[in-house]
């Protein structure tokens, strides 16, 4: 949704700019920290990571089209440091109770679901946004007519008339307002799938053998 959200605030000759620019520090950021997985797989538990995405989804959901560049970079890097913290141990963790012969098979069914979470939940987010944009769209341009008292005092004070230019530059107003409806709807899809996420997961047992034990094949 971030770069979604580039996508519709700049102009459409400035969109790759913005997203290499704003979407680098979140991949500097998880370079940075995906080194030392120890940090969370051994002295801290994976859960306590994750809830840095959490955080940065969180700061998401203040988005608004006269927010300064800050408010895009530094919930990347907050995101960018809870992947890079969680994302060694969570590989760990996924092979930890495989034998070496079952090895091979278990690093081909997480790759597959890993791919194919990711692609559902892309979907998923996108039909939010453009479901939800296009709900936008609908309620406040039934607001804007010209018979419209707001819409005559918009125009006045902006200096435009009644005419092709101003319809064509309402509709362009309107559809970034809508877009960033669509955007934070989807940035609270993603907040509240997170927090299942950390619940689930605080009541998922233990796959600890223990000491002495061997791990299940």
């Amino acid at each position: 949704p971030q770069s979604l959200f580039l996508v519709a605030c700049n102009p459409s000759t400035l969109q790759r700019f913005a997203r290499s620019v704003y979407n680098r520090p979140k991949s500097l950021s998880y370079r940075y920290f995906s080194p030392f997985p120890g940090i969370s797989h051994n002295s801290l538990s994976p859960l306590v990571c994750h809830p840095e995405s959490f955080h940065s989804y969180w700061l998401s959901l203040h988005y608004n089209l006269d927010i300064s560049p800050a408010w895009i970079v530094w919930p990347g890097v907050i995101r960018g440091l809870g992947l890079g913290l969680i994302s060694i141990p969570l590989f760990t963790l996924a092979f930890t109770t495989l034998s070496k012969a079952n090895t091979p098979a278990g690093s081909g069914i997480f790759n597959l679901m890993r791919n194919l979470g990711g692609s559902v939940g892309i979907a998923i987010v996108s039909t939010i946004l453009t479901e939800q944009a296009q709900v936008a769209w609908n309620q406040m341009g039934g607001h804007i007519s010209a018979f419209a008292p707001a819409v005559r005092h918009y125009l006045d004070a902006v200096g435009l008339v009644q005419g092709p230019l101003a319809w064509h530059l309402l509709g362009m107003e309107l559809e970034r307002h809508a877009a960033m409806r669509g955007i934070l709807d989807a940035f609270a899809f993603l907040l509240v799938s997170f927090l299942a996420v950390l619940l689930i997961a605080l009541f998922m047992p233990s796959t600890d053998p223990g000491p002495g034990k061997s791990p299940p094949l």
